[in-house]
């Protein structure tokens, strides 16, 4: 989708523009709001991504890996427990698993 997004604006905007919405697009995704350290607004759009899609395994990593950053081990656990039910050799969730049982 982010290819034919750029064929179709590319044309019709200046250039400035056209960065300007990549931007602002970058920074609403939850891995640039959580490098610009932004973890709680990070949190929310992965809990909104999870809430249209519960079973977006890379979302779920993501929470996982970003909650075991902040601390929270408990909530971290959770995450990967869901993927774990539905996937039980995934290989990153049973990483992040052994990571947040330190």
């Amino acid at each position: 989708p982010g290819l034919k997004l750029l064929r179709y604006i590319i044309p019709w905007q200046p250039v400035n523009e056209v960065m300007n919405t990549l931007a602002d697009m970058a920074q609403k995704h939850p891995n640039a709001l959580a490098a610009m350290g932004r973890t709680a607004d990070a949190l929310e759009e992965y809990h909104a991504a999870l809430g249209i899609n519960p079973d977006y395994t890379n979302a779920r990593l993501n929470l996982a890996g970003l909650e075991l950053q902040l601390g929270h081990k408990e909530a971290a656990l959770a995450q990967v427990n869901a993927i774990l039910d539905h996937a039980p050799k995934n290989p990153a969730a049973l990483q992040l698993k052994e990571a947040a049982s330190k």
